[in-house]
């Protein structure tokens, strides 16, 4: 299980923001991990002292390189470790004693291998938690804050306001991607590892505190303890930064593999599941549902959708829309004759307007039209959100004058989503057009696929406000007996209803209760 760092002394907040570093382990090696980080450490000369450790010493990529800690002429306050498992404790000693307040172990080959590695890894964070400092991993890929300036994760991170703790370095890569195409990026990166000492609570609490982090989203296979876990996610969420969860555990395969990728024990689904209810957490299923749900919290923030308008430019995409709207769990329910009736005046005859709304070809007429009818739509006090879905930013490819105009429209259309208050997502076929971008950019959620605008919308009001914490009952007295009687005291207490019995010695005894149960 995780420990917790305690509220006074030792503060993860110095991973993200040391007045200096050193990686031990650099390497001119492009294969090692030693080279991966030192070559990202050293974007940040001139931002803070940097230092490169190397046994042979000579030089690392082109820089003169220390054959240990103990040669520095001035103490080190992070100390990033990418040594063989093997030299793993010395380094961290010879960390401590230089005076890092912060390890980061990138070695792996600890509780991941089993029994002795587990003894190893638990060995060395005693050591560190008695000298006050703090350790992210072992078996991590670094750590990354854009606000400061540090950059010690294994490859650069696009910035932003999205602060991401994972188990996982590969799912940081594909969310990066991901983010990018929603205009999105990092304040903060943290790779969990194996929890050694910091752990995900810790983490989440440090960015919650942070002024650079909007959004927390957590890749996490072990939550330690999970009740500190739903305790500090939950105040991140009362302090206005959502935490979005991406776990596994669904597959007995998936809990093969986190056992294998950081020696994990993965909690049951619906017991996460709860903890999210508790905590007003999100929870999605894949690196793309999270960015997807991340742009749209950044345009709106936690809303609860239920009812969706469709606005589409064409029959079949207003009736697809309509279709996996209600299958990710929405209603696209019919507008009221009133709403029906405001929508005619804008279209033209053939136009539907009953939801969906069919825009029957006024697009190519009047471009504006998506803009007036959008207005009306969202006056509704019975829609929720509105999904448009299209063509839109594709309808310069018939003209500069259409094109112009398409692009004015979706800088109207953004500052009227922004006016509204109410939440609006975009497919087109056209995402990465300069209409779609404009969108994209001005805080307008943009999709490729309607299935993830209608996903996005749904997730968007899956996580209630945080409830109030259970109160934890008193600790019991230890269990020192396992026989029946004292297996079925216990479980009586606790309200388990048992058959009437009788415990007997002999054959007279047993034949009176006999007679007396019946």
């Amino acid at each position: 299980m995780t420990a917790v760092l305690p509220r006074a002394g030792r503060d993860a907040d110095v991973l993200f923001d040391p007045s200096s570093v050193a990686v031990v382990g650099a390497s001119d090696d492009e294969s090692k991990y030693g080279n991966w980080i030192a070559v990202q450490a050293l974007r940040m000369l001139g931002r803070r002292p940097v230092h490169l450790v190397n046994r042979r010493g000579g030089t690392v990529l082109g820089r003169p390189a220390a054959r240990s800690l103990a040669e520095l002429a001035e103490p080190v306050e992070l100390v990033v470790v990418a040594v063989p498992a093997a030299g793993f404790e010395a380094a961290v000693d010879d960390a401590l004693a230089a005076g890092a307040r912060a390890v980061v172990g990138i070695t792996a080959g600890f509780a991941e291998l089993g029994a002795e590695g587990r003894a190893l890894q638990q060995r060395v964070t005693e050591r560190v938690r008695s000298a006050g400092a703090v350790l992210l991993g072992p078996n991590c890929l670094g750590v990354a804050d854009s606000t400061t300036g540090l950059t010690l994760a294994s490859n650069p991170l696009p910035s932003g306001t999205v602060s991401l703790l994972s188990q996982s370095g590969n799912m940081a890569l594909e969310l990066s991607g991901f983010l990018t195409g929603h205009g999105l990026g990092f304040a903060r990166f943290a790779s969990l590892g194996n929890q050694a000492d910091v752990g995900v609570a810790d983490l989440i609490r440090s960015c919650t505190r942070h002024a650079g982090t909007e959004l927390i989203a957590v890749y996490c296979e072990d939550f330690g303890d999970g009740r500190e876990f739903t305790d500090a996610a939950a105040q991140a969420r009362r302090a206005g930064k959502p935490v979005v969860l991406l776990t596994v555990g669904g597959s007995a395969a998936s809990v093969r593999g986190a056992a294998s990728h950081t020696g994990s024990l993965t909690s049951d689904s619906d017991v996460i599941d709860a903890a999210c209810r508790a905590a007003g957490v999100y929870r999605v299923a894949t690196p793309r549902e999270l960015a997807d749900l991340a742009a749209t919290l950044r345009q709106q923030g936690p809303v609860e959708v239920r009812r969706v308008a469709v606005l589409a430019d064409g029959g079949g995409h207003a009736s697809v829309a309509a279709d996996v709207t209600e299958a990710a769990g929405l209603a696209v329910p019919e507008f009221s004759p009133r709403l029906s009736d405001a929508l005619r005046r804008e279209l033209p005859p053939s136009a539907g307007v009953r939801n969906p709304i069919d825009l029957a070809g006024a697009g190519e007429q009047d471009i504006t039209s998506f803009t007036r009818v959008l207005e009306v739509t969202l006056a509704e006090p019975d829609t929720d959100a509105v999904l448009m879905t299209g063509y839109f930013g594709g309808y310069r490819e018939y003209g500069e004058r259409l094109g112009a105009g398409e692009l004015a429209t979706a800088h109207r259309i953004a500052d009227l989503v922004r006016g509204q208050g109410k939440p609006v997502v975009v497919h087109t076929m056209r995402a990465d057009s300069p209409a779609a971008r404009a969108l994209a950019e001005r805080g307008v959620p943009v999709f490729g696929a309607v299935e993830q605008a209608a996903r996005a919308l749904a997730l968007l009001g899956s996580a209630p406000a945080p409830e109030a914490p259970a109160a934890v009952p008193a600790p019991a007295e230890p269990v020192t007996d396992d026989g029946y009687w004292s297996s079925r005291a216990l479980f009586a207490a606790a309200g388990v209803p048992f058959p009437d019995g009788a415990r007997v010695t002999t054959a007279a005894e047993a034949v009176a209760a006999a007679e007396r149960i019946g």
